[in-house]
């Protein structure tokens, strides 16, 4: 059967159709590879995925980071859970703000997938937005005035819902790392909005006022619909997406309901 790609939104990400995740083979792993790179999400629907072939589609895309703590406390276990249903699941509910994974961190990830186990019947969806897009939708008035400008991201995910903002504290064990605000994505080169409302704290040598308000005028060009995707979850989903260009972010949903994904993280090649 070949391949055929279904676009999911517009101007964002796609849904293959005929790959068996089960069964890979070269042409397989390139229709994958070239889906990820042009269209930043790749969806597949209704498959039956073991824990070894999921992380075995996923790493066709790097090495699995183990730089985060939850993953580091799986024993060499190649993905965690983000779920209420595993003792040692993550992120188990309520909302949360949009984001890229790791950017308190000297390389952000390079990809991440899910496999969708159990989902709420209403609620959980994960929304996506592109980055770059929202780079490139800068008025040149704007992107004159924030190139050459740093920010400061700060480990956050403790902040899930409503309008807190990371705090930085030197003396504390969080982690946090300084990126430009126009970030250029290390294969193709596109400056990307750097900048996310749950990690970002705050712009490197502006005053805090000034500091937060050109942030705050930045979220909303990130959070913007016009190049946003919102994926409603159903049990057999696996969906990976470019964690450097996009930002995601989840709906709050029910937490008497069940919601279990397996999450592989994907190092950047250039983060070893």
């Amino acid at each position: 059967m070949a391949i055929e790609q279904r676009p999911l939104s517009a101007s964002l990400g796609v849904e293959l159709r005929g790959l068996d995740p089960n069964r890979l083979d070269d042409d397989a792993v390139e229709a994958f590879r070239r889906a990820f790179s042009d269209h930043h999400i790749v969806l597949l629907r209704d498959v039956e995925l073991s824990e070894d072939a999921g992380v075995a589609l996923t790493e066709t895309l790097g090495p699995v980071s183990f730089k985060s703590p939850f993953m580091r406390r799986g024993g060499g276990r190649k993905f965690s859970y983000v779920s209420n249903q595993h003792a040692d699941g993550t992120l188990r509910d309520g909302e949360l703000l949009f984001h890229a994974d790791h950017s308190f961190l000297p390389w952000p990830l390079k990809a991440i997938s899910l496999y969708a186990m159990e989902v709420p019947a209403r609620g959980g969806e994960t929304l996506f937005t592109d980055a770059a897009a929202a780079y490139a939708r800068l008025p040149p008035s704007l992107k004159a005035r924030i190139e050459g400008l740093k920010a400061r991201h700060v480990a956050n995910y403790n902040l899930f819902e409503g309008d807190g903002r990371p705090k930085f504290d030197p003396a504390s064990s969080a982690k946090s790392a300084i990126h430009p605000i126009a970030w250029p994505h290390p294969e193709s080169g596109a400056p990307i909005l750097f900048v996310s409302r749950l990690l970002t704290e705050s712009i490197v040598d502006l005053p805090p006022a000034e500091s937060e308000a050109l942030l705050l005028e930045l979220f909303a060009y990130v959070e913007d619909e016009a190049h946003a995707y919102a994926h409603s979850w159903r049990v057999g989903d696996y969906l990976v997406w470019d964690n450097r260009q996009l930002q995601h972010s989840r709906r709050d949903f029910d937490p008497s309901e069940k919601r279990a994904l397996r999450r592989t993280p994907i190092d950047d090649p250039l983060d070893q």
